[in-house]
Order: structure tokens, then sequence, then C-alpha cells
């Protein structure tokens, strides 16, 4: 029997014989990366499902960080849109007009209690950007109402000495007057505002007829200039408002787990309306490097990818360790002693690309060439030996290779027959072997030339198919 250990595998035929195989390769590492890509969109999924519903999964303490968590980036991102959106921090206000009003509530009824609460209800329509509104609407204004709002300052310290038309001075109470000052921004005319509060004011004191019989005496109107001083010290108070409060989220957060964290970026996600910038700023601030939800993971990707090529490569070096097949041409000279005659090509089907590899590991040159000089070596063998016909058999040969020798044979004056009865190769001077590469079995082969060897049959040497 043949022992595998008498071939000898060189590592430049095993890197071939695994270029040969490509195609198995590429299949195997895409299935790898689809089979990894899908686990890991899979695991994310579930990951993501888990996150949806995870308010259970969290300590009551847990819970209260994360909401915390939550409403202090709120406050932060309205910092920064703030900052970013600004009308005062877009525009240069160095020596812009600003209007400044002052208002005194009349009413009989100033010293009850229903006419106290109307001070505040004008205050609190100023401040909190109602009346802001109402100037968007009265002069249909393409601006957001927070942006207006932050151009109307409620003076808190208003003068106590009121003068009316009539040139008499009245001494009164800052808790009788309404003061504040509008800054006039690109856009907006000074008149066309001076008409949009006077009306807005007018409406709002009509509705609050109801409560306190009043009305809304102008005391004080003027124009002056935005200064940059004043300017300079409100954008400071923006931006130390946006870093303080920065600061404090990031101490806040710091402690959290990278469950809290993941949470918390999940829940700003779904429930809040923020853009991806919004989300990416949250997740730098905490920390996450990845985010969280449905995603393919890509580096699972190229794992997959990767592993499948290694299995490849062992199905390749393990199916040529075991196989019991003629691995090369050169087995034939190393393990049964017997002469190369030439390796000729075969009629296999395969692609460009294991073609050229195949070739390389096998050294196949032209086939009529290789023909042509196997038929004259084996001719000028039969010469030598005063023999003028030779035998041609094979476990498992080429018959068209074959076919193609002996033609060339007759033109040579050499007689050829290809056969695999003993009895007529018994009774030939001359034998040739002829094996395929990947087909011929080596027990076979070593079986046929024991038993030749031992009738005294002269093998001029052997032809191998590749």
């Amino acid at each position: 029997m043949f022992d595998k250990r008498e071939r000898k595998i060189y590592i430049k035929n095993l890197l071939l014989d695994i270029c040969i195989g490509w195609k198995l390769l590429l299949v195997l590492a895409c299935c790898g990366a689809i089979i990894c890509g899908a686990l890991s969109y899979v695991k994310n999924t579930a990951k993501d499902d888990r996150l949806a519903y995870s308010r259970s999964f969290f300590t009551d303490m847990q819970l209260y960080n994360i909401e915390r968590a939550v409403a202090n980036y709120q406050m932060l991102t309205y910092y920064r849109h703030y900052n970013d959106k600004s009308v005062l921090v877009k525009q240069d206000f160095l020596g812009r007009e600003r209007y400044n009003l002052q208002y005194f509530v009349s009413s009989q009824d100033l010293e009850t209690d229903y006419a106290d609460s109307l001070v505040s209800i004008y205050r609190e329509y100023i401040t909190n950007g109602s009346m802001a509104k109402d100037i968007i609407d009265e002069l249909k204004l393409d601006i957001k109402q927070w942006q207006l709002n932050e151009l109307i300052i409620y003076n808190q310290q208003a003068q106590n000495n009121i003068n009316f038309d009539d040139s008499s001075t009245v001494i009164t109470s800052n808790d009788q007057t309404i003061s504040f000052e509008f800054i006039l921004s690109d856009g907006l005319e000074a008149e066309s505002v001076r008409k949009a509060i006077s009306t807005v004011l007018d409406k709002k004191c009509e509705s609050l007829q109801t409560i306190s019989s009043h009305k809304l005496v102008k005391v004080n109107e003027s124009f002056g200039v935005y200064d940059d001083f004043e300017l300079t010290e409100k954008l400071f108070e923006h931006a130390h408002e946006l870093a303080n409060f920065e600061k404090y989220y990031y101490e806040t957060t710091t402690g959290l787990s990278n469950d809290e964290k993941e949470y918390i970026c999940q829940i700003l996600e779904k429930e809040y309306d923020y853009d991806e910038q919004d989300l990416e700023l949250a997740r730098k601030l905490l920390g996450v490097k990845e985010e969280s939800g449905r995603s393919l993971d890509v580096k699972s990707i190229v794992l997959g990818f990767l592993a499948g090529l290694f299995l490849g490569t062992l199905i390749i070096v393990i199916k040529i360790l075991s196989s019991d097949k003629l691995y090369v041409a050169d087995d034939m000279s190393s393990v049964y002693d017997l002469e190369v005659l030439g390796v000729v090509s075969g009629d296999r089907k395969k692609d460009a690309i294991s073609r050229y590899f195949y070739a390389k590991k096998h050294k196949i040159k032209n086939r009529t060439k290789v023909v042509d000089r196997i038929a004259t070596r084996i001719a000028d063998e039969c010469k030598i030996k005063n023999s003028d016909s030779v035998c041609f058999y094979s476990t498992c040969g080429d018959s068209a290779v074959i076919s193609l020798i002996c033609e060339k044979l007759k033109t040579l004056g050499i007689e050829a027959i290809y056969t695999d009865d003993l009895k007529v190769i018994a009774t030939s001077k001359e034998l040739v072997i002829t094996e395929c590469v990947g087909r011929s079995n080596y027990d076979d082969m070593a079986s046929a030339v024991t038993l030749y060897r031992k009738n005294s049959i002269d093998i001029i040497g052997s032809v191998v198919v590749a």
C-alpha cells in the first residue's frame, strides 16, 4: 500500500492550490460576512428592543439619574440652539436703535386685589413671549417667537417721576408701571414696531377689562442707541451660561453606567425630536462610542469575511493532505522512481484565474510542443533498445492525450498500443505509464508498477496529464 508520508508537499504548491480554489474561498468568505453581519444586526435589534422597554432593568435611583440627565440635556440643547440661532449673536447691534417705552397702569380700582394683579399680568405678557408672538402676527414677520422675544428687554427699575402730556409730574411706585425696550434688528422699522406694540397692548388692555376697568397711559417714549458695552455683556452672559451647563451636564453624567448612558441616548432618539447633530453631541458628552439601534456592525462583517477565508483555506489544505490521488507530476519520480517524460494539459474546463495558477503549479506549456517532445523521447528510447513498438498503460489516464502521442509516434515509425490487457503488456518490450493528476490513485499505481517490475517489463517512463 502507498504511504502518504512518501509524498513531498511544498509550500509553493500548497499556496497555488489555495489560489486555484479561489471560488470556494470567495463563496465561504461572503457567506461568513453575511452570517456575521446578520447576527450583529439581530443582536443590535434585540438590544434596541431591550432598551426601548428597559425601565424595569434599572433601580429607582438609576431612573432618577437617567431622567435628570435627559432633562439637563434638554436645557443644554436649548442653550446651544439659542447661542447658534440667536438674533443678538448673529447680528451686529453696535450703534443700532432701541425703542424705549414706559406705561402707567391707571385704574380706580388700583388699590384692590384685582387691580394689583394687572401690572403682574402685563409684565408676564411682555416677558414670556406672548407679546412677541402677537407682534409677529401683527407684522407678519418670518422670525421665531423666541428670537423676537430676546429683542424685548423688560426694565425692572423704572422711573418714578412720570411726565404726562400736560407737563405735570406724578410721583408713583414701580408697582404701577411697566417699562421695556425693543431693539431694532434687521428688517424691523421703528414706525412699524411702534404701531404694532401700541396695537397689541391696546388689545391686551381690552381683554383685561373684565378683571378691572383700567387703561394704559404711555408716560415715556424715546429712541436710544444700543452701545457696545451692553451687547458684549449680554453675549458674554449667553456664552457663560452655555459653558456652565455643559460642565454641569458632564459632572452629573460621569458616574453613570454604560447601560444607563445607552438608555439615555435611546430616550433622546425615540421620544424627542433631536437631529443627528444633537444626538451625536449627547453620545460624545456621555462617552458612548457606538450608536445603539438597528445597524450592521462593520467589524463583525470583516471578521466574518476573514473567518470564511480561513475556513476555505483549511478545507483546501485538509483535502490535499487527505487525498490519495496523484498530486503533482514529481510524485511519479519521487514515489515510484519513474522518469517523467512530460506534463500534458488535459481537457478540464477551468476559469481563466484557475487555469493560470494551475499552469504555474504543474509547469504546463504548449500542448502540441509537449506531445511532440514526449513522442520524440519515446522513439529515441525505442531505437536505443532496438524496439519498434511501445505499449501505453494507465490506471486513470486521458485517452485523448494518449491518442495524440500514438499518432505522433506512428509518424516516427514506432507502433504504439494503448491497452489495459496484462497479456498484451506482458508481451510488450517497452511500456509507458500515463496517469492523470487528481484522478489516478496512488495505491493502484503502486500495484501496477510493482507487478510490471516483477515481470521484468521495461518501463520507459511516465506521462502525466494535468
